[in-house]
């Protein structure tokens, strides 16, 4: 579709990748693929690679995505946005270029286990 769109000027794009939450995104060698044709297709402008945390609120963490993230975009330039709620809290390893906190925003704690406030379990 983008290929095909008659735009006045390039548009920003998020290159989205499926590190594990398996939900949207290119993977593997996808990726690399994927880039090359936003570029050559000269309809983008700045092309940002991101990802979600399928468990950064839980026990596998963040780790194994994080690993995946990091070598299939190795040497491919652009801004990068991993953390979401959990991850802005827990692992700073992924706060990047920028972050996008979801349900902390509206005072929510992402971790089932803890209120909000910080002072103990969820009730």
């Amino acid at each position: 579709m983008l290929e095909r769109a008659r735009l006045s000027s390039q548009i920003a794009v998020c290159l989205k990748l499926n590190t594990g939450l398996n939900r949207l995104g290119f993977a593997g060698v996808a990726v690399r693929a994927a880039y090359s044709r936003l570029q050559a297709g000269g309809k983008t402008g700045t092309i940002s690679l991101m990802s979600h945390f399928a468990d950064a609120d839980g026990p596998a963490g963040v780790a194994g995505q994080l690993a995946r993230f990091c070598e299939w975009t190795a040497g491919i330039q652009g801004e990068v946005t991993l953390a979401n709620s959990a991850a802005v809290l827990r692992y700073p390893e992924t706060h990047a270029d920028w972050m996008r906190p979801g349900i902390m925003l509206y005072g929510c704690s992402p971790f089932a286990e803890l209120s909000a406030a910080g002072t103990g379990p969820a009730p």
